[in-house]
């Protein structure tokens, strides 16, 4: 689990999956997270490095489309139009390019829209390729 400090208070800055199902979420206060499972591994959140690797995986993305922008503090938005001949398809470009972000150990969901609004909103909150 990752800490910030908003202020004066400590609290949540990222939290993988098992601590998520114990009810540890972003935003709660470091007390809170303790209080619910004592002994945490807590390490401090890097923001500059977190920014860092991802502007590296954004380059690294240039391999599905030359259109890649960050989309802190945790995304990538591509502009595959006249890319996905290349895979065969949309469909099997993201199931490609989701494949090769997983291996490399990330967590990640994708979709693809006719806007990048629609894209980005289906991806975080919508159905996503599995």
């Amino acid at each position: 689990m990752l800490v910030e400090s908003v202020g004066p208070r400590r609290q949540v800055a990222a939290a993988d999956p098992c601590a998520l199902e114990l009810g540890i979420a972003p935003g709660i206060s470091l007390t809170d997270a303790q209080a619910l499972v004592p002994g945490l591994d807590v390490q401090p959140a890097d923001a500059a490095g977190d920014l860092a690797a991802l502007h590296r995986l954004a380059e690294w993305a240039t391999r599905f489309s030359p259109l890649v922008a960050p989309d802190a503090p945790d995304g990538l938005l591509l502009d595959i139009t006249g890319c996905a001949h290349l895979w065969g398809g949309e469909e099997k470009l993201l199931a490609d390019a989701l494949h090769r972000v997983r291996k490399s150990g990330f967590t990640a969901s994708g979709a693809i829209a006719g806007t990048i609004g629609a894209a980005w909103a289906a991806a975080r909150f919508g159905v996503t390729q599995a």
